[in-house]
């Protein structure tokens, strides 16, 4: 236990976007902070919350598609909203051509985040919320959950909702606010130790 006693006094203060941990009794060292590598005194940064801020950065830089956006989410998440056309044939749980332009770079940075989890949600406008209409947002929320799972290496860190028309996000009184209300969002997460 010798030198590892210190980490108990250790105070984590991060948010979801800050990087640089410290301890109450020692400030990190930002040049070391977060490497396997740095020496004992400091916090190692597989804390939840510089790793969240790295994959935010990283998202950031990769989302290629305007169909595929950050927004906000609740404190130590990360919420993407993709328009479901931007994903799916209409009307199908078929993926769409284009769908690897979006759900590829997600995946390739999912695999390098050993700590985070995933919850794939779908969601539909109310135009129908017919039973066949819920079963479809729970098949294309599995279909990207799948798909993630295997190009990610995510597999036991995800979850899929099928939500129907329970959240809409816009008004579906118009043909842009019911595009809208079709979605996928995708909620990482740091996963509870």
């Amino acid at each position: 236990m010798g030198q590892r006693a210190g980490w108990v006094e250790c105070l984590i203060v991060a948010s979801c976007c800050a990087g640089v941990i410290g301890c109450a009794n020692r400030p990190a060292n930002p040049q070391t902070a977060g490497r396997p590598d740095a020496p004992l005194g400091t916090v190692y940064a597989a804390s939840k919350a510089a790793q969240l801020g790295r994959l935010e950065t990283e998202l950031r830089g990769r989302l290629v598609s305007t169909d595929a956006v950050l927004v906000g989410g609740n404190p130590g998440q990360i919420r993407i909203r993709v328009v479901a056309q931007a994903l799916f044939l209409a009307d199908t749980a078929n993926l769409a051509p284009d769908a690897d332009e979006i759900l590829q770079p997600l995946a390739a940075l999912l695999a390098n985040y050993r700590g985070i989890g995933l919850e794939v949600d779908c969601y539909t406008d109310d135009l129908d919320s017919s039973p066949p209409a819920q079963g479809l947002t729970q098949q294309r929320a599995e279909i990207v959950a799948a798909y993630l799972a295997r190009h990610g290496d995510i597999s036991g860190r995800i979850r899929a909702n099928g939500e129907g028309a329970s959240a809409p996000i816009a008004t579906n009184s118009a043909p842009e606010g019911r595009r809208s209300n079709r979605r996928i969002e995708l909620i990482i997460s740091a996963l509870s130790s």
